[in-house]
């Protein structure tokens, strides 16, 4: 998404500057300068001339858009969601930024806002699986196991794959469902019984149940499949 936001010409910073003294506040031109400080690495001037931007064109998100981005990697998180949001309120179909918003008010610690805005992406973009999970782990840090566990079954019958079963194997053994997870995990272990990973995962469920020899057992049993596995040596 940041790629769609400005697209650079091929031209030095001094170059764009000569030409925005012929033609001052030139929203292109100011864009350009903007992303040739970028790639110069000079972030400062360029923050200075993307703010400009925004300021003198409100009506074009390009610039804001830019800047939300650049304040997400800053880790200027509320300078980031307040940029979100304003692009969201001017444009609502636009998910990759509701995703990002999240993103943002997760780190923030503000759940709720966080789990609105991983909701507002739809099915079929390609920010949907990660929205899912995103929102199962609020839920699991919560400790709102079924939900959490709804998020992902709702993953896994899209998307599925192997770090959605680890995960939702995980949320069963934290709700309580020790011998659920074992068996959904013995289920993946019957069709790849070599795969010390999955004996490691069931020593780890068994393990934070304080079910400690079973999980040895299965700990032991991961690194006669591969005993280079650090985590079942741990």
């Amino acid at each position: 998404i940041a790629g769609e936001a400005i697209q650079p010409l091929c031209l030095s910073t001094d170059d764009h500057r000569e030409a925005l003294r012929a033609h001052p506040g030139h929203a292109g031109m100011l864009a350009a300068l903007a992303d040739a400080l970028l790639a110069t690495g000079a972030q400062d001037e360029a923050l200075r001339t993307l703010q400009q931007l925004e300021r003198s064109q409100p009506r074009d998100q390009r610039a804001t858009l830019r800047l939300a981005f650049i304040d997400y990697e800053a880790r200027r998180f509320p300078e980031a969601a307040r940029r979100f949001e304003q692009l969201l309120v001017a444009n609502p179909e636009q998910h990759e930024v509701a995703f990002f918003l999240g993103l943002v008010r997760r780190r923030t610690g503000d759940a709720a806002a966080a789990l609105e805005a991983f909701a507002r992406v739809p099915e079929g973009h390609e920010r949907w699986l990660e929205s899912r999970v995103q929102m199962a782990g609020i839920f699991e840090k919560q400790r709102d196991f079924p939900r959490a566990s709804a998020e992902i079954e709702a993953a896994r019958a899209k998307h599925p794959g192997r770090q959605i079963d680890l995960f939702l194997a995980s949320l069963r053994g934290h709700s309580g469902d020790v011998d659920g997870a074992v068996a959904f995990l013995q289920e993946l272990l019957a069709q790849s019984p070599d795969d010390d990973e999955l004996l490691y995962q069931i020593g780890v469920v068994y393990g934070e149940a304080k079910r400690r020899d079973e999980s040895l057992q299965f700990m032991q049993r991961a690194l006669e499949k591969n005993s280079a596995n650090a985590n079942a040596l741990n």
